[in-house]
């Protein structure tokens, strides 16, 4: 059993400080036990030869491996619906979607692999990402195949597969256990990093900077000049808070650049292959290639596919019509990654590129591979101690999207990192409530934030400098009336609106027609000089669930066909809405996680939830009303109830704001 808390609690002190020592001290020979016996297959105990001196790293072990024990628990249940749930009540959880239509004919990878995009009427909570079993309609007892989403939207599935099946129709969630041991190894490595790390990401010690002279970029405002100086000048670690559209990706290019110059090696991780791309792309624009990009070409932007591991090595005796990923199947090393079909590092050629080469950049799950454990890259495999990867800096995007534990993987394996993230954004993902509330949603970048907001209101009037966090300020994305809510609520009225974009208006056609359907309400809320308006919808009507409303529905229907009338195209109009089943309603495409320079969201809230109800925890998540505000760029058009939102945490401001503005249109 892992370990529980004590009569004292410790288990559920706050993130990552170790607190008082609890009584429970794992030896090694307990953690072996522990892990052997929950997961066999996976790891081998006898890998990790090492003992937990310290009562600080007791504690953190300890803590951590409970709280990954509860979500790996809830990952257990929600996995066994697939087998105790018919599909109707897994498609209504939100784990399946059924009556696929193929859209095309099934694509070749041309590694063995196939790509299928199909129709769909998505109302689940897949993403992209997902592991998943798609299958003829039964995949307890028919035909079945595993796959990975590679794009999903209300109307489109887009799934990457090893092997064909005949006649797919169903597409279930299907969560492999391999995430969750990966994250608990990610716990026994960290163990084995250096003390001066470990007490660092403790909490226990400052960081530290020195006084380098840096050079500032022209074209960077201040803070974007500030992050780069510090960043130059960190002794341990940075942390760079980076609100929407302030420019955190060329701030990051910015950094890796110089370090590069002064001869330094950089790790590039992030939370999602897409951040890592990004990242990548803007190197490119900044003209910087000297990259490499580990993972597989399924998941990685065209745009730098050329810069894969796998383009760049052809081992001796691979012959050109022999894919590269194919032949390492055949490579004889412990502990396979399936999933990351990358090179281990012991192969010459590859060992050679990557020391080589300045930047490395994947996820931080692939930076979580035991291939890059020293451990593992020694005698077993023909290595040495200095053939395991190690960086002078780690910086990693989307920190605070990140589990401490998940983290770790990457951190282990720089002497220094920078941390860039946005706390009032995102933050981790966490399927166990109990969990969340214990501290497992609490990200590494949010602790060591906090510590360092604590630490300058004490010293920070007497010197600034002293401060280990640096946040970008100006935002080059919304108009200010949009920005402006979320400057106050979420950011301490810090964010401000760059005079390029402060006062942008959607720009539509100065003539119509326009439809007769339109009413004063539509009109009202169409105008460009409005940047921010609030649709009332009232409607005594029953919706067709607790997930959607038809009235929200007809009314973002007439906005959207007026904005199409008036000249805004499709790809500029994004809409968001709280449940993939409310999106599926409005039969329109989402964007959840792209700008726009128009948005429109949906509540999908003809009553105030009971606290009980999912939409009420959806809803009361104030990370997540400001992610969905901050996608607009010129135009947002909230559609819900006021009284059935009135009554809710953030959203009595925000119509507060609205009314300020004299934008709260009655729409009936």
């Amino acid at each position: 059993q892992p370990p529980e808390p004590d009569t004292n609690g410790q288990l559920s002190s706050p993130p990552v400080t170790p607190g008082r020592p609890q009584r429970y001290a794992p030896t090694t020979a307990s953690i072996g036990k522990v892990i052997h016996a929950e997961h066999e297959s996976e790891i081998v105990s006898g890998a990790y030869s090492f003992s937990l001196s310290s009562e600080e790293d007791r504690v953190f072990f300890a803590r951590y491996y409970h709280l990954l024990h509860i979500e790996g628990r809830e990952g257990e249940r929600q996995q066994a619906l697939l087998w105790k749930t018919s599909v109707a009540e897994r498609i209504e959880h939100g784990t399946a979607i059924g009556e696929l239509k193929p859209a095309g004919e099934p694509q070749p990878t041309g590694q063995g692999e196939w790509e299928q995009e199909f129709f769909c009427n998505n109302t689940s909570e897949l993403r992209e990402g997902d592991e998943i079993l798609l299958s003829g309609g039964d995949p307890i007892t028919g035909e079945v195949v595993t796959g990975t989403i590679k794009h999903i939207s209300a109307e489109h599935v887009r799934i990457w597969s090893p092997e064909l099946i005949a006649h797919p129709t169903l597409i279930d969630r299907y969560d492999t256990n391999l995430v969750h041991v990966r994250t608990v190894k990610n716990l026994l490595r960290w163990l084995q990093a250096g003390v001066h790390l470990r007490e660092l990401v403790a909490g226990k010690l400052r960081p530290q900077f020195s006084k380098l002279s840096v050079a500032r970029r022209l074209d960077f405002n201040a803070e974007q000049n500030l992050a780069v100086e510090r960043a130059l000048q960190m002794q341990d670690y940075l942390l760079v808070q980076g609100p929407p559209g302030t420019g955190k990706t060329s701030v990051i290019a910015e950094i890796v650049k110089r370090l590069c110059q002064q001869g330094q090696r950089v790790m590039l991780a992030a939370f999602t292959n897409q951040a890592v791309d990004n990242m990548l792309k803007r190197l490119d624009t900044e003209g910087f290639h000297d990259y490499v990009r580990l993972g597989h070409d399924r998941s990685v932007h065209a745009d730098v596919q050329a810069r894969l591991l796998q383009r760049l090595v052809n081992p001796g005796g691979i012959s050109d019509g022999q894919t590269f990923a194919t032949t390492l199947v055949a490579l004889p090393r412990p502990q396979r990654d399936a999933i990351n079909q990358v090179p281990t590092i012991p192969i010459p050629d590859v060992r050679e590129i990557l020391h080589r080469t300045p930047v490395i950049a994947s996820t931080t799950a692939m930076w979580s591979s035991e291939k890059y454990s020293p451990q593992f890259s020694n005698g077993a495999t023909g290595g040495t101690e200095e053939s395991a990867l190690q960086f002078d800096v780690a910086i990693i995007d989307e920190a605070s999207q990140l589990t401490v534990p998940a983290i770790l993987g990457a951190l282990r394996l720089a002497k220094r990192f920078i941390l860039v993230g946005d706390e009032k954004q995102l933050p981790p993902l966490v399927l166990s409530k109990e969990a969340a509330e214990k501290g497992l949603a609490d990200s590494l970048f949010s602790y060591l934030k906090h510590l360092n907001d604590d630490y300058m209101k004490e010293h920070g009037e007497e010197d600034k400098t002293v401060s280990a966090c640096v946040s970008l300020r100006m935002q080059y994305r919304m108009n200010r009336w949009i920005s402006n809510f979320s400057s106050r609520v979420f950011y301490e009225g810090q964010l401000e609106a760059d005079p390029s974009v402060a006062k942008s208006l959607l720009e539509v056609a100065s003539t119509g027609p326009w439809s007769a359907t339109e009413t004063p309400a539509i009109l009202q809320a169409l105008q460009p000089a409005y940047p921010l308006v609030f649709l009332d919808v009232r409607s005594a009507e029953e919706s067709e669930g607790i997930k959607s409303s038809n009235a929200e529905a007809r009314a973002v229907r007439e906005v959207v066909k007026g904005l199409l009338a008036r000249g805004i195209a499709q790809k500029d109009i994004g809409i968001i809405a709280p449940y993939r089943a409310q999106v599926a309603n409005l039969r329109r495409r989402l964007f959840s996680d792209d700008e726009a320079n128009g948005c429109i969201m949906s509540f999908a809230t003809p009553q105030t939830p009971g606290t009980e109800s999912p939409l009420h925890e959806f809803l009361t998540k104030p990370n997540r009303l400001n992610v969905a505000l901050t996608r607009a760029q010129r135009k947002l058009i909230l559609v819900g109830s006021a009284p059935a939102l009135e009554a809710l945490p953030y959203f009595s401001r925000l119509l507060a704001y609205c009314r300020s503005m004299n934008t709260v249109i009655a729409c009936t």
